[in-house]
């Protein structure tokens, strides 16, 4: 099958780099696997003469599309194509699989049709079949190993700039192996003790350049690397509270309360020192990062209080409104983040990252007689948390929503029947509108969770991540809230960031 050229896809030079323009503003801060004036170059030979492209380039270019339509919006989409989204994706997306079957991707050592195929699979992490998104994973990995990425080339005659390359190319590779195998229940395949390659330094693309000779600088303070690197040091924070790899996924072992505070702070307090202090809140990835860290510590700390009144059933008030407060925290970060215009282009990034485990703490608060007192306005305010995330993830009111949104959507409409706000009035909100039509027209049991899924070996995901709630809420006005099985933090995708201090 012969694959369709650049030309006969993008209408004209100037929708080519519009697209481009979007995906170094939308998706390049938060992934950071290309050289933005190299691949500029390309894109530009390319798409004036698309005739002249190679394979391997075609691969590159149409993943750049694909996810550079992926990070927006619908009505952006109509605006400045005059498509819809879901067709302009299923054009790219198709387009896209057919180069890199013309590359020869299962036997490729290139870099740009690995960092094609990587760069799909960050776009397609949330919406493509499990099994077959391990399976491409590790397509991926075996690429990356074949390539020789997981050794440093600091030692070797690559040149610096090359180095640096391979570097950022591995350490997005690294996450993608961890999150595919939390999906299908099974082992990594890039145990800590199988690479060595360092992480990408601290700087700027302006620092290196193709057939540069001497090693760059790392700088102090935000470069354009500063998103990736908070990743890892996050990362770390996972594995020094506690989250460890095991050898079928991630398990939690969480260290002594005050301890764990400790570390937590000590963490945050590095990652403030090293980069935050330095950010600019008016700097749109600033902004979003700062935003990040804090429901990323936020999550350590939620899961430390689950963890220890897991095996409780006598919690106290004070403990279980110290639970809540927490989980108000992150979604007030989270509709934070999404009130703010300036991170519009990094909100396929916001909603892979929201913690669900947040939403459902409030739920089983809200599900408890008296737990937020009407007369002093909590009911009321806590509802109008919940309404503003709806609006925030409309994915959890969707027809084609996953299991966890489709058992947050069920505990929501249960919890409103029977703990409304005090001012409820005959017209009730569009959410719980919607929650209720999804409800009648389907009654089916709810699918189960793709973190607690299978995946040929029959081990499963998540191991100790679940916390039975209903037992230190107490009772839930007589209603059925067993979520416990569903409670995956979805912060996990800071920790599979980097495995290798597990």
């Amino acid at each position: 099958m012969t694959l369709m050229k650049p030309k006969m896809l993008i209408s004209n030079h100037r929708d080519a780099q519009k697209l481009w323009t979007l995906h170094v503003s939308n998706v390049e801060p938060l992934c950071k696997i290309l050289h933005i004036p190299t691949a500029a170059k390309m894109v530009e030979e390319v798409t004036l003469r698309p005739a002249n492209a190679t394979k391997e380039e075609e691969c590159l270019l149409f993943a750049i599309y694909h996810f550079a339509v992926f990070s927006m919006s619908d009505e952006e989409c109509l605006y400045e194509f005059g498509e819809a989204r879901s067709i302009l994706l299923l054009r790219y997306r198709f387009a896209l699989r057919q180069a890199l079957v013309n590359a020869s991707w299962l036997k490729t050592t290139d870099m740009l049709v690995l960092q094609a195929l990587v760069l799909y699979l960050i776009a397609s992490r949330l919406t493509s079949d499990p099994h077959t998104y391990w399976i491409m994973t590790g397509v991926a990995v075996g690429i990356a190993q074949r390539m020789g990425l997981h050794r440093d080339g600091e030692e070797t005659e690559l040149s610096p700039y090359d180095v640096e390359m391979r570097r950022r190319l591995f350490w997005q590779v690294i996450p993608l192996d961890g999150y595919a195998g939390q999906l299908c229940g099974t082992s990594i395949s890039l145990p800590p003790n199988s690479w060595e390659t360092k992480q990408p330094l601290n700087i700027n693309d302006g620092q290196i350049w193709p057939g540069m000779t001497e090693e760059p600088v790392a700088q102090e303070g935000p470069t354009e690397m500063i998103f990736c690197l908070v990743k890892a040091q996050l990362s770390n924070l996972y594995n020094r509270t506690g989250v460890k790899m095991a050898s079928f996924g991630p398990t939690v072992d969480l260290k002594p309360g005050a301890e764990l505070d400790k570390i937590i702070d000590e963490v945050e307090g590095a990652i403030e020192i090293k980069y935050l202090r330095y950010c600019d809140i008016g700097n749109p990835l600033h902004f979003l990062l700062l935003g990040n860290v804090r429901s990323a510590a936020n999550a350590v700390r939620l899961r430390s209080r689950l963890s220890r009144l897991a095996t409780r059933t006598d919690a106290s008030d004070h403990e279980m409104r110290d639970l809540c407060a927490l989980a108000d925290k992150i979604i007030e970060t989270d509709s934070a983040l999404y009130r703010n215009p300036s991170v519009r282009g990094f909100r396929w990034k916001i909603d892979s990252l929201f913690i669900w485990d947040a939403l459902k703490c409030v739920l089983m608060g809200l599900s408890r007689p008296g737990f937020y007192p009407a007369t002093t306005g909590e009911l009321d305010a806590a509802w109008d948390k919940i309404a503003e995330v709806y609006s925030n993830h409309g994915e959890i009111t969707e027809a084609r929503r996953g299991a966890m949104q489709a058992i947050v959507g069920k505990a929501t409409l249960r919890v409103w029947e029977a703990n409304p706000p005090s001012l409820a009035t005959a017209s009730e909100p569009t959410f719980i509108t919607m929650l209720r039509s999804r409800h009648q027209k389907k009654k089916a049991d709810v699918p189960e969770p793709l973190g607690a899924g299978t995946c040929g070996n029959g081990n499963t995901g998540y191991d100790g991540m679940s916390f039975p709630l209903y037992e230190y809420f107490g009772p839930s006005a007589g209603l059925d809230f067993n979520m416990d099985d569903y409670l995956n933090t979805d912060s996990m995708n800071w920790m599979l960031w980097d495995p290798s201090s597990a």
